[in-house]
């Protein structure tokens, strides 16, 4: 989702690719606006970091640069159906020591961010004003804000007590299974915000 949008990914893993129209049944019940990432691209949802004012998405293995030359046109000028007709800026980032972006860096309630150092260059976000905290397991980059609760793996505890001694609500969860296959808590979920005018 960004803003009240609903993109629907063209996965890199051929084999994924068949989880796409089993969601869009869903967007289409829902009554939201969609737009597609469509051959040649290839796009992994879990390469794209969504904040109040910027998408950011992770060149890797599993997204290309057709998707995001695809992802830029559809943010620019709320071409894509975005709310109020804004826009956001694309930021291209290279991902190179993990699966995908959102395994490295993803967004806390206050607009902030938490990475895992040296899984990916800082650069990109703080030269565009956000602060990134640091992880403190590897798993620690990879979670979730659900309506103001940060979601973290189990197995990042120290990460977890650092943020709630910043004043963060925190929550953990087991997703071990998960974690075999590089997953985590954002790989789960799809947060659906409460768009005007959809059936939802």
């Amino acid at each position: 989702m960004i803003g009240g949008l609903a993109l629907l990914t063209r996965p890199g893993a051929p084999s994924r690719r068949g989880e796409v129209e089993s969601i869009a049944e869903l967007v289409a019940a829902l009554g939201l606006p969609v737009a597609r990432i469509t051959e040649p691209g290839t796009l992994d949802g879990g390469d794209v970091l969504v904040t109040d004012r910027h998408v950011f998405v992770g060149r890797s293995t599993r997204t290309n640069a057709a998707a995001i030359d695809q992802l830029t046109a559809i943010c620019a000028s709320g071409g894509g159906g975005l709310r109020n007709g804004e826009d956001r800026e694309v930021v291209a980032v290279d991902v190179e020591r993990c699966l995908h972006l959102k395994s490295a860096i993803t967004a806390l309630p206050d607009g902030s961010l938490v990475g895992v150092p040296g899984w990916v260059s800082r650069e990109p976000f703080e030269s565009r004003g956000y602060v990134v905290r640091e992880a403190v397991e590897t798993t620690g980059g990879d979670l979730l804000d659900l309506c103001g609760t940060v979601v973290l793996p189990a197995d990042a505890p120290l990460t977890a007590a650092l943020l709630a001694e910043a004043g963060f609500s925190v929550e953990t969860v087991d997703v071990g299974e998960l974690q075999k296959i590089e997953a985590g808590v954002t790989c789960m979920s799809v947060l659906i915000p409460d768009v005007p005018g959809s059936r939802g």
